[in-house]
């Protein structure tokens, strides 16, 4: 048993030390999300717990529910299923649809509007906006 543990030990060492050298290749988030339907839409019912494609930042988990048309506008639906604020939590909000966006940040708000609802309190408080890559995260290493 403990010959097993250190030989996962030292495995995890070795993958965690070659992924330092893996550049990072950004997949855009209609992609990542038509990616995540077509799959979820294969699985059965028992894998229908995951809920896909998400980023961590600061503020706190942002998940894409979808691309949608509102009010004659291509958007993407979001929520945050964690956040600095509770208040965020599970709260839809509307990006405007950006092909090229790669990270939550890039999008820019729906309707004209000039910032999120959670903007001024974001900024108040100091949080950024950036990103840390976490287990579970989407993005794909460029093998």
């Amino acid at each position: 048993m403990k010959t097993e543990y250190n030989r996962r030990r030292h495995l995890t060492s070795e993958n965690v030390e070659v992924s330092r050298h893996v550049e990072i290749r950004r997949l855009p988030l209609a992609r990542a999300r038509k990616t995540f339907r077509e799959a979820y839409q294969r699985v059965s019912g028992v894998c229908r717990t995951v809920r896909g494609p998400g980023m961590s930042a600061g503020l706190g988990q942002i998940q894409i529910l979808g691309v949608n048309q509102v009010a004659g506008e291509k958007v993407f639906t979001l929520r945050f299923l964690q956040g600095r604020n509770p208040d965020w939590v599970h709260r839809p909000f509307f990006a405007r649809l950006d092909p090229a966006a790669t990270w939550w940040t890039d999008l820019k708000p729906a309707f004209g509007r000039e910032r999120f609802f959670f903007d001024d309190e974001a900024e108040v408080s100091g949080v950024s906006g950036g990103w840390r890559l976490e287990i579970g995260d989407w993005r794909m290493p460029n093998l």
